[in-house]
């Protein structure tokens, strides 16, 4: 299984220099991540793991890969298309 989302298609934001984004699950076990990148490249870090499956908390954001990220008072804020046992979209936040 894995946890580094892949196919990354969101637009980056820049905060302090260092580039962030998110990536989706791009397989049948695995996560969509919160992940950041230095400018120079090679030093990618996953900064959040989002649910992956239908057995997360009713509510928790699947596949939250949807826009940049946001950042604002020191917290990242986004959107996914759906979420656990509800199926519906959700706005997710995640500091910094």
């Amino acid at each position: 299984s894995s946890v580094d989302g892949g196919d990354p298609q969101s637009q980056l934001t820049v905060v302090g220099g260092t580039l962030y984004g998110t990536a989706p699950c791009t397989g049948p076990r695995c996560s969509s991540v919160l992940f950041s990148e230095s400018p120079s490249g090679g030093n990618d870090t996953i900064i959040y793991v989002f649910g992956s499956t239908a057995s997360s908390p009713a509510g928790y954001p699947l596949n939250a890969f949807y826009g940049a990220p946001v950042s604002l008072n020191g917290k990242f804020y986004g959107t996914s298309a759906e979420s656990a046992k509800t199926g519906d979209g959700t706005v997710w936040t995640v500091g910094q």
